[in-house]
């Protein structure tokens, strides 16, 4: 299968709320970064599910032998074999087999199934993140006639916010060997309030006990 093509021009469905806001220009950095955060883990959870699952059943079929490292060369075949015979949408199975080879070159340790498999999670969500959105957002006439500057700026400022939105999903993705599941981050808890220190000696509720 060939790589993905970057098709300038227009966001997926799943990332067209957070295109508008982005070129509207009117959140704040970690606003946007939950806006495009939403459309990845839809993007994971429905299209995305089993070109994952592939992605982690030729891992396991080609980590057969015990000490040796991984033989790239087969694990890409397999991997496109089995691309070949599913029944999911061909653009997302070519990116899982483009994320999957990527990951193989760029991984650490071939002897390592763990290090292989998180690389290779690593570059599908990434991969999958541009193919639907960065390498889809148009380099001209944005929405509200947005420029092209302000645009870059903002992205640059909402990447900071998302990067670690982005591990923890691959890192949920790796243990679990499928996005299904995929959440959003917890929201934070502020700290309890502490009664321990007040002072209610000067109180002005009238004391109405018997003497």
């Amino acid at each position: 299968m060939p790589d993905v093509d970057i098709v300038h021009g227009k966001v997926t469905r799943k990332f067209q709320r957070a295109n508008e806001k982005l070129c509207k220009g009117d959140l704040r950095p970690e606003d946007l970064s939950d806006l495009v955060a939403k459309g990845l883990r839809n993007t994971l959870k429905d299209e995305g599910r089993v070109p994952c699952e592939l992605i982690f059943k030729t891992l396991t079929c080609a980590f057969s032998s015990v000490g040796k490292p991984l033989d790239v060369v087969a694990a890409c075949r397999l991997m496109v074999h089995f691309a070949s015979t599913s029944g999911a949408r061909s653009r997302y199975l070519a990116i899982a087999v483009d994320a999957f080879r990527a990951g193989l070159m760029q991984a650490e340790n071939l002897y390592h199934l763990g290090v292989v498999r998180e690389s290779v999670a690593n570059e599908y969500v990434r991969r999958l993140l541009d193919a639907d959105f960065l390498h889809r957002m148009p380099l001209a006439d944005h929405h509200l006639d947005a420029s092209s500057d302000d645009i870059e700026r903002r992205l640059q400022a909402l990447l900071v916010h998302f990067e670690p939105e982005l591990d923890r999903y691959v890192k949920h993705i790796t243990r679990r060997e499928t996005t299904a599941g995929v959440r959003k981050k917890p929201r934070k808890r502020g700290p309890k309030p502490d009664f321990r220190n007040i002072d209610i000696s000067d109180s002005d509720v009238e004391n109405t006990g018997g003497s």
